[in-house]
């Protein structure tokens, strides 16, 4: 889930439909993969209570994590961030 303060948007119940990964330089350290990725997604989930076809994706560069949720409909952003260099991290949780 994800909450926007600026923008007032809840998006909850989120539902990965596909999920697209690329390794972009790096190295597999003690069996976890350490170097720069990107990840895209098409979901399904709620905003402010209203089922929204969404867009998902994140990078991390150089160490510097960031995402952004848009809704795939409207392309217009949700909820977004960056996170600081070495201490953001990204966990994805199986249902």
């Amino acid at each position: 889930s994800a909450y926007n303060y600026r923008t007032r948007k809840n998006i909850s119940g989120v539902v990965f439909d596909s999920v697209t990964a690329s390794l972009l330089g790096g190295s597999v350290v003690n069996g976890a993969w350490s170097g720069d990725f990107t990840i895209a997604a098409l979901a399904r989930g709620k905003v402010n209570g209203v089922s929204t076809n969404l867009a998902f994706s994140l990078k991390n560069l150089g160490g510097l994590l960031s995402f952004e949720l848009k809704d795939a409909v409207t392309n217009a952003v949700l909820a977004g961030g960056t996170g600081e260099a070495g201490r953001a991290a990204f966990i994805v949780r199986p249902n």
